[in-house]
């Protein structure tokens, strides 16, 4: 596992400044930021060790392309991309994008008890629609649509579709993973062509698969899948 450098609060990432750390996972850390203007942003950083290997540099760097050809209401906002010397381990890159002060999806669904109002399903499922096109468009196939990666901010009236570092972008016929006969997505929201590590075949279908089940887990307060991607029977 590579040695991560956190920032202390008060460094700068470009004309960002780090308030504190919210998360990490993999070769990736998410600050709280403030930008030149106050407002905030979400600061992701992928640390320059000498363990990171190179396709994963060459993920993050599609994931920023990925992300900043996006621009729609219900997609996580790209703001910059840069690179900073840190001084004692090197220099870092790093991805600023809007900050999303909400739940997910998830979580919503938990706080409902599994029982969502036929309003909100369809308000949700559009918006949804609405931000996977915009991605569609830009010729982006997310790949991992799924309760946690959508987020609801101003009191669950907003939709947010975020995470593309699985992303894959048609013009390059390639996913940021860098691996294209491998099964790569989450169990239970996966179309066949992803459980079979069948990249070529996935496209803007797979998206449309994945909103299918998360429609049906909104109206159903069931999965329409088992967690190994079997499709469940009626009534069970």
């Amino acid at each position: 596992m590579p040695t991560f450098r956190t920032l202390a609060p008060g460094f700068e990432c470009g004309p960002y400044t780090i308030i504190e750390e919210i998360g990490r996972g993999g070769m990736a850390i998410v600050y709280l930021a403030e930008g030149p203007a106050g407002d905030r942003c979400a600061i992701k950083t992928l640390q320059f060790a000498r363990s990171l290997q190179p396709r994963q540099v060459k993920r993050f760097h599609r994931e920023i392309f990925v992300v900043a050809s996006i621009n729609h209401v219900n997609v996580v906002r790209f703001h910059d991309a840069g690179r900073v010397d840190t001084g004692d381990t090197g220099s870092l890159m790093w991805m600023a994008q809007e900050y999303i002060d909400g739940v997910t999806l998830r979580d919503q669904i938990h706080r409902c008890g599994g029982r969502v109002p036929v309003r909100d399903v369809a308000n949700w499922c559009e918006q949804i629609a609405g931000g996977v096109a915009a991605a569609h468009s830009a010729g982006v196939i997310h790949r991992d649509l799924k309760p946690e990666n959508v987020m609801l901010v101003d009191a669950a009236k907003l939709i947010k579709v975020i995470d593309f570092s699985i992303s894959k972008f048609r013009q390059w016929g390639t996913t940021t993973t860098g691996h294209a006969q491998q099964a790569v997505g989450t169990m239970g929201y996966m179309a066949p062509e992803q459980l079979n590590g069948d990249s070529a075949n996935i496209d803007e279908r797979t998206d449309v698969y994945a909103l299918d089940l998360i429609l049906f887990e909104l109206a159903t307060g069931a999965f329409a899948l088992t967690p190994d991607g079997q499709q469940l029977t009626v009534g069970e």
